[in-house]
């Protein structure tokens, strides 16, 4: 979290962070300002490093992927990402799905 220049989660964050990982996954739905994109983040991170999961997986739009990955690599800079950070797996055309590339030993956080 030194990354970020925070020392500590509010204590909001850490309840939601808490139930993510009690419950298995969920929704994060906070006002602007709340804290989605790091509770999403250590969310995740924390879920892999319990061995709760292997590979989380974050979905997110289009629009704020980019602000999500950034986020995530400057809290955990050691982390890896894999994910649609490109046009890669944009559909070919209506009705057809994305070729993805599959890699079963992948370990990075799926985004």
């Amino acid at each position: 979290m030194k990354g970020l220049g925070i020392s500590d989660l509010y204590k909001s964050q850490k309840d939601a962070v808490w139930l993510d990982k009690l419950n298995g996954g969920g929704i994060i739905n906070h006002e602007v300002g709340g804290g989605k994109t790091l509770i999403m983040c250590v969310s995740a991170y924390e879920k892999k490093r319990l061995g709760l999961v292997n590979k989380p997986l974050i979905m997110a739009l289009k629009a704020n992927v980019h602000e999500i990955a950034q986020t995530f690599c400057t809290a955990y800079p050691k982390e890896e990402i894999k994910g649609t950070l490109d046009d890669r797996f944009a559909m070919a055309s209506a009705g057809s799905p994305p070729k993805v590339e599959r890699k079963e030993d992948s370990k990075g956080i799926k985004l």
